[in-house]
């Protein structure tokens, strides 16, 4: 049990260190949430530094979910830590306590903590989130639409209810975090991302 806690408290702190925040601060000598939405992940930082540090960040992110997991898995035996981690390391991207708990909407965690669980399932949102974000150049909705897919995937694919549950809790909080998202692409009003800088 101390174990347990001990991993998901690690889970939560990684998931609290913001590439985006990170390299605001002590590079550009400011905070990404001074700009455009105001939001500490990739699609902010594209906006705001251009693909290359967003493509750094997305990396970092992905990579703190994977390690979230894999030291879950590494150092229990139980499905329950390793499921609780995951969601630690999201939470702890979304409201991370170094940040005054104001980060990001927790997408490219999620990658990274389904890819560790289940590298096909991840594999498979991502390509899903992926495409229709290239498509339509509305990053959200491809967020939204694909990350509400992953509880339907691993119900399918795991064929196990703690996954499932994960998977759905996790998808919940990720598309509350889009919620204004949600309401400008109801309205006609959401912002398009293209891959570079734009003034």
């Amino acid at each position: 049990m101390v174990k347990d806690i001990i991993l998901i408290t690690t889970a939560y702190l990684l998931g609290s260190l913001n590439a985006a925040i990170i390299y605001s601060k002590m590079v550009k000598h400011d905070d990404i949430r001074n700009y455009g939405s105001g939001n500490a992940g990739a699609t902010n930082t594209l906006r705001t530094y251009g693909i290359g540090v967003a493509f750094m960040v997305i990396v970092f992110d992905v990579a703190k979910g994977i390690i979230a997991v894999m030291l879950a898995k590494r150092f229990s035996g139980s499905d329950l830590a390793v499921y609780a981690g995951a969601f630690a390391a999201v939470i702890g991207h979304n409201y991370p306590i170094f940040e005054g708990f104001k980060g990001g909407k927790g997408i490219a965690v999620s990658g990274g903590v389904s890819l560790a669980i289940d590298w096909r399932l991840g594999l498979i949102w991502i390509t899903i989130g992926l495409t229709i974000a290239f498509l339509t150049k509305y990053v959200s909705l491809g967020a939204c639409v694909s990350i509400a897919l992953t509880p339907i995937l691993a119900w399918f694919m795991l064929d196990s209810i703690p996954a499932t549950v994960f998977f759905a809790v996790n998808a919940a909080l990720c598309i509350y975090g889009h919620r204004s998202n949600i309401h400008r692409l109801l309205t006609g009003t959401e912002r398009k991302t293209y891959l570079r800088k734009k003034d």
